[in-house]
């Protein structure tokens, strides 16, 4: 295999388990030769040495391993050698799984905040039921082409009502197809669903049992 240099290498805890079982003096000849053979990519020579035999037997154990890591390491993956660099002039980019994914997930974030309109506005409510309202507000054929500044503006006006009766707007002008939320009339509206919020039995989250706001 061609001499090539090489900064790090992946050191499974089997082989330090393996070798820790050996005595001392066997130890130091394999973890040399696991070093030489992924920076250096040489082969090791076991022969002179009294344990010679045992050497080799737990070399060809550990072996395809490297093999792998090595050929991995030339093909550019797990973060090797970049292609066209001295240590991969021929192979492939590195592709670090890892990197991969991050990169994935980065992308799949990027296309969600684009399907909505709204995305990174400050909102006037922080309540769950307030984001999902608006963000379905925000997908209906009249708004989704909206601009920033007209959708910003839209916000300010459900900012002078009450976060109920705002989601009441928006859920009215989801369901009536329109393409704003206030009116002329609706301040009127508002003052007399104040007026009948107090006179009438309420939902849990605030609202009239039964109610019809026209606007």
């Amino acid at each position: 295999m061609e001499n090539q240099e090489r900064q790090y290498f992946t050191f499974f805890l089997s082989y330090y388990n393996s070798i820790d079982k050996l005595p001392i003096e066997m130890q130091t000849p394999l973890y040399r030769a696991i070093a030489r053979y992924s920076f250096f990519f040489e082969e090791p020579d076991f022969s002179g040495d009294s344990n010679e035999n045992m050497l080799s037997a737990l070399w060809e154990g550990i072996l395809p391993n490297l093999r792998r890591s090595n050929k991995n390491y030339l093909n550019g993956k797990n973060g090797g050698a970049p292609k066209g660099s001295h240590n991969n002039p021929n192979g492939r980019a590195g592709t670090n799984p890892k990197q991969t994914e991050n990169l994935a997930n980065k992308k799949k974030e990027e296309r969600n905040m684009k399907d909505k309109p709204s995305a990174g506005m400050e909102l006037p409510y922080s309540s769950d039921k307030f984001k999902e309202t608006w963000e379905e507000l925000c997908t209906q054929p009249k708004w989704k082409n909206k601009t920033a500044s007209a959708l910003r503006k839209s916000l300010d006006k459900l900012a002078r009502y009450e976060e109920t009766f705002a989601i009441i707007l928006m859920e009215d002008a989801i369901a009536g197809g329109w393409q704003g939320i206030e009116f002329n009339s609706t301040p009127a509206k508002y003052e007399q669903w104040k007026r009948t919020r107090i006179q009438e039995p309420t939902s849990i989250d605030g609202r009239r049992a039964s109610r019809k706001v026209e606007i």
